[in-house]
Parts: C-alpha cells; structure tokens; sequence
C-alpha cells in the first residue's frame, strides 16, 4: 500500500509529530510511505534521515505552483491512500484527488480553523472519503456545525502520547510548582491563571508559576503579571524543546483554556504522573475525570482555579494519587501506539476497494428502460458494489430510494444543462469507478463528463435513438438485436456493443 502524508508545514507541531509516527509506523508494515508540505522544517530534517521521500511544494503564487507540483507527486507516486492534516494541505489534496478513483483521501480535523475553513469544509467535506477528529466533541460540534457529515461518518481516534518510564519523583518542596505548556493565545486562557495565582499570593500559599511557550499575547500576559505585582513568583520560559523536563520539574499543571479540541499538552502531562486541573470546556472532559484524574473549573471563573490549586498544594498526597490514576488512563486509552494502530487499521479498510458505479438516468417516469436500470443497480448492491444514481425526480426518485441507494435529482429544463452540472458534481463527489447511463440524454452527457473524468461510461440503449447521443461510450449495451441492427445501420461502431 501507497501512502502520501500531506501537511502544511513540517514544523514542530501536535499534527506533525502525529503524522512522523505514522509515517514511521506504516513504513514497518511494509508500506510505502512519502511527504508532501507546503513550507519545509524540523520534522522535515528527521524525516529524510530516516529514508522517507519528502516533497517541498512551496508557498508562492497563491499555491498555484504548488497545486501543480502536488498533481505531479500523485501522478508519480500514485498513493492507495492521502492522508491530508490541517486545512491549507486538506484544501489542495482534496482538489487534486476529486478524479482519481484509485486514490482514497483521509483527511484528520485537528482543531476548529476559521469561518473561512467552516464556509469551504460545507462545500467541500464530501470530497473526503474519511474524517478523523481528535475528539468525540469536536467531532460533534463538526457535525452539527458544518451538517455535511452524519457522526457514524466520522471517526475519532485520540492522538495520545509515547509512554515512557517515569523520573524519580521529587521531593515534596514549600514552594509549589505550578505550570501550563502552550502557545500564548488569548484561546488559551493563561490571563486566567495569573488572575488565579494573583489570589493565590493573597492567601499567603508559597508557589512558582512557570509558563512554557511562546505566541502573540506575550506582552500581554507580562503586562498582567505586573498588574498583579507577581513577578517574583512568575517566570516565562519561551518555547519548550524538551517538554518531558519541563513537566518532571512541576507539582500541578494547569490547562485554563477557553476551548480545546482536544489537548495534547494535557495528556503529556498526565503521562508524566501530574496532577492536572483542566478548563471544563471542548474535549478537555473527555481526558479528565473530575476528582479522580485530575480537576475541572470553569474556565472564567479565575475564584474557582484558585481555590482548587489551593486545595492542591496543600494535599501532596491527594496531588499524588490524581497522578497516578491520570498515567493509568493514559497507559489504557491515550497511549500513542493505540492511536497509531488505529490509523493504520482505517488506512487498510479505506484502502480496499469497494467497486463503485454510478448510474444516470435522464427520466422521472417508471418505463421499461427505467425499470431495467433500477434491477441492475438492486443486483449490484447485492454483490457488494457501491451503488448511487442521478434521475430527474419522482416517482423514479422515491422508487430508487427504497432500495437505500443514495440518489441525486434535477429536471430536465433547458435541454438537460443543469442535469448534466448535477451528474458533474454527483461523478466529483462520488468518485465512481464506472458510469452506467440509461436514456439518450443521460448517455451524450455521461459519455462527455466520463471523458472529462476520466471514468468509463457504459451506455444502455434502450430503444431505436440516433447514434449521436453514445459516439462518447466506451461500452454500449443493446436490449434486443434489433436495437443493435439499428446501430450498425448507423454506420456505428460493432466492436463496443
């Protein structure tokens, strides 16, 4: 199996480690594995010192070149499966792999993205085969924002973390260490957490705050802190390389964000042993249970985070079992090898190829030709193909729809022009492997858009038409020898009837 990575830049990111250890992880299964990112970085380096092929699209022209470039790595590579993360990567990669029906494109929802991301996904999420969300909320909130996808559509895999053994735990000290690990982001709700340790000093408790990263709210967030006149207490530390070190060093790490996806820097921290308090918001619940792995506050209620770190620091023991019981949740359910595996099971089942066809029929009526397309398409259901169809109404319409098999409509008007744009995007979001048309309209435009597409078309001709409207067909069927007689007095081609 061919598999191709796309994602928008190969910096140090959640997504990015996530897609390193796929790739990493399906290259051992025997998989053929290349990347493709728009802007180069660190993952980059480490990807070609381990051997894998990586592809630089660049950044230029409104992506034209690089739309281009990625066209040219699926026409090369030929991957069984894309793989797209974030959306600039999921946007292009479901451009380039609309046509190709050998090409199964799985595209991971790493967070919420912008309005301009909610607007595009409405009219473009079909055009992936598979959603992947770190979340049950998220996949949720996608579901009932964007209202494209039904939730048994969508699958949630947690992207979990390594497990590695614990460091010596340190001893328990009067000044306690409370941190957070994120980008500085006013998302983040870190102003939060300084308004609670600005209490915390009121009440006399001995703590160190210690923030990791970096991010555009960082004159802010000091601004704060001598507002509150907590700068012997606070300390910045800017963009954490070796995160493990930072985490050892703490007694409570905090997670004050206003909304979350998921929180991968959470479950960092309840895999090093910490006692975690949590914002109860997005998809932080889903890795914190209340009073046994850890705390949950409201978000802006800087009064409530007080007085649980206050409970915290004063109960070293208490922080120790929320420790404990947080690693045994993240052994069980959020290990990264468990999120690997998973990935790698959706790569194989998305990978086998389902047959699909696709039938277009340019009537509403219940005839004879109509009733010979709907026997196939029931008989072909039962064989295990992937069934859909384009007709012009009812009562067709309703007759098709009680066998399950999903159905498009337009009328006929304008001599069948918006029928023909309705049988487009139904061959582009349905990706069919063969097009089996029925009626004289329905054959001229299926035969023109199957070139267009590049998908074979099959043409049922049911009665004694003229020629014209199936010179596109690559295959024509005839319902009696006569009809076939009728063709070849045309001067039409034999050898495809």
């Amino acid at each position: 199996m061919r598999i191709l990575q796309i994602i928008n830049a190969l910096t140090l990111g959640g997504a990015q480690f996530i897609m390193l250890d796929l790739a990493r992880q399906a290259r051992s299964q025997g998989c053929e594995v290349e990347v493709a990112c728009f802007r180069d970085g660190p993952i980059g380096k480490i990807l070609r010192q381990e051997g894998f092929t990586v592809h630089v699209l660049g950044e230029k022209f409104l992506d034209l070149p690089a739309f281009a470039r990625l066209a040219s790595v699926l026409s090369t590579f030929r991957p069984h499966i894309v793989h797209s993360h974030l959306f600039r990567a999921t946007f292009w990669a479901r451009v380039c792999c609309w046509l190709p029906s050998h090409t199964r494109l799985i595209t991971s929802i790493h967070g919420y993205e912008s309005a301009y991301f909610h607007y595009l996904e409405r009219l473009m999420n079909r055009l992936s085969d598979c959603l992947v969300f770190p979340s049950r909320f998220l996949r949720n909130w996608y579901v009932s924002r964007i209202g494209a996808r039904i939730s048994a559509e969508c699958k949630v895999i947690y992207p979990g973390v390594s497990i590695t053994p614990l460091s010596p735990a340190h001893a328990a000290a009067e000044i306690v260490k409370i941190g957070t690990l994120s980008r500085l982001h006013p998302v983040k709700g870190i102003d939060r957490l300084i308004d609670a340790c600005n209490l915390l000093k009121a009440q006399q408790i001995r703590f160190e705050l210690i923030i990791g990263g970096e991010g555009k709210h960082h004159a802010e967030l000091l601004k704060l802190v001598k507002k509150h006149k907590i700068e012997d207490c606070c300390r910045f530390c800017g963009e954490i390389s070796d995160r493990q070190s930072f985490l050892d060093a703490l007694d409570i790490f905090v997670a004050p964000s206003r909304q979350e996806a998921f929180g991968i820097h959470i479950c960092e921290a309840m895999e090093r042993g910490l006692a975690v308090v949590g914002a109860n918001v997005g998809g932080i619940p889903e890795l914190i249970d209340h009073d046994q792995t850890g705390m949950l506050f409201n978000p802006e209620n800087a009064g409530e985070l007080a007085n649980t770190l206050i409970a915290l620091a004063h109960n070293s023991l208490f922080r120790q079992t929320l420790g404990q019981n947080a690693r045994r949740k993240v052994e069980k359910t959020f290990s990264r090898q468990t999120a690997i595996d998973k990935h790698i099971e959706l790569f194989s089942q998305v990978s086998v190829h389902r047959r699909r066809v696709h039938f277009a029929i340019s009537s509403k009526e219940l005839g004879g030709g109509e009733r010979v397309a709907l026997g196939i398409m029931v008989a072909l259901q039962a064989r295990g193909w992937q069934v859909s169809a384009t007709c012009s109404g009812n009562p067709l319409e309703a007759e098709i729809k009680k066998t399950g098999i999903p159905v498009d409509t337009c009328n006929m008007r304008c001599g069948g022009l918006f029928f023909a744009l309705k049988l487009l995007f139904s061959i582009c979001f349905r990706k069919p492997d063969v097009i089996s048309s029925h009626l004289n309209r329905a054959s001229l435009f299926a035969g023109l858009l199957g070139k267009l597409t590049r998908v074979p078309v099959v043409s049922h001709i049911h009665g004694l038409n003229q020629k014209g409207y199936y010179r596109f067909s690559d295959a024509l069927v005839a319902v009696s020898q006569a009809v076939k007689k009728h063709m070849t007095e045309q001067n039409a081609r034999t050898d495809n009837i």
